[in-house]
């Protein structure tokens, strides 16, 4: 059974977003017509930071590969406003289309955000995940500096120095390296 456990769970909001990038879940879900993708089998786990938005490396992997996995799971991590969120409180799971989840895990500040643990405990339509048959898709965006100024040089000449020194979402998630693909796009200031 699938339901909603984070109900009061306040989240910290991000402090920017690049809209031009994102493509709003639910429109997109109703465009998209199933005889045209071949399913192919296993889970495909797609971290994106917007619950409610498809993840880029969603749309680059349909693009060049023209398949979609027999179960697509849409997964965003937020970090709660308190210390700890408790184990049974972390998941939040909704069904948007067929073969579609949208996964929102939550964790504390504290907290050690596990997510194939998380994945673990996961269960659809009374059926545990198998983890051996997960592949974890990353976005993996380059950021790069143009001559029209979004904002001041010194400043986008940081955040460009900044993201390329960001730690990888696939350590700082625990993901097995053996099983995450990283779909990259360019994004120009």
């Amino acid at each position: 059974m699938i339901e909603s456990r984070l109900e009061g769970v306040e989240f910290e909001e991000p402090w920017g977003r690049m809209p031009a990038l994102e493509t709003p879940l639910g429109p997109w879900v109703d465009s998209l017509p199933d005889e045209d993708w071949a399913r192919v089998p296993g889970t495909a786990v797609f971290l994106f930071k917007d619950a409610g938005a498809v993840p880029p490396a969603l749309l680059v992997n349909l693009q060049h590969n023209k398949v979609l996995h027999e179960h697509v799971i849409l997964l965003s991590v937020r970090t709660a406003e308190f210390a700890n969120v408790p184990i049974e409180e972390r998941q939040e799971v909704h069904r948007v289309g067929p073969g579609l989840l949208q996964l929102q895990l939550a964790f504390g500040y504290m907290d050690d955000p596990d997510v194939p643990a998380e994945l673990a405990r996961l269960v659809i339509d009374g059926v545990p995940l198998d983890l051996d048959d997960v592949t974890y898709f990353l976005g993996r965006e380059t950021v790069v500096a143009t001559p029209k100024r979004t904002m001041p040089a010194w400043q986008e000449r940081l955040f460009v120095m900044q993201n390329r020194t960001a730690a990888s979402a696939a350590r700082f998630f625990r993901l097995p390296s053996n099983k995450v693909f990283e779909v990259g796009t360019t994004i120009e200031l």
